[in-house]
């Protein structure tokens, strides 16, 4: 997987309380953010992914290696941190929020 794209919910973007995930590079904008081409995906999305042992252990319940986004989609909603991902868009947003160019 090479590049990846990223655009806010509108609903996270009218929050009074929103915060950018990566001020550098993804700023509180309604553009669609693309990383550059050596990038796979973005430096503050790619920080909520699964650490090394995670990782291993997901490899080897799949029995394959596996790519970036595999492991974001695969990571549950009942772990440490306030990023959540899905393939599908929640009823609670307008508009993807996140997508991946595979």
């Amino acid at each position: 997987m090479r590049g990846s794209t990223f655009r806010y919910g509108i609903k996270y973007l009218e929050r009074k309380n929103a915060i950018p995930i990566d001020v550098a590079s993804l700023p509180l904008l309604e553009n669609e953010f693309i990383t550059e081409d050596v990038f796979d995906i973005f430096t503050g999305i790619k920080d909520a992914a699964p650490d090394s042992w995670g990782r291993a252990v997901m490899e080897r319940r799949a029995n394959r290696e596996m790519r970036e986004d595999e492991f974001l989609l695969a990571s549950n909603d009942n772990r440490v941190g306030a990023l959540s991902f899905s393939e599908r868009c929640h009823l609670r947003c307008h508009r993807p929020m996140t997508s991946f160019r595979i």
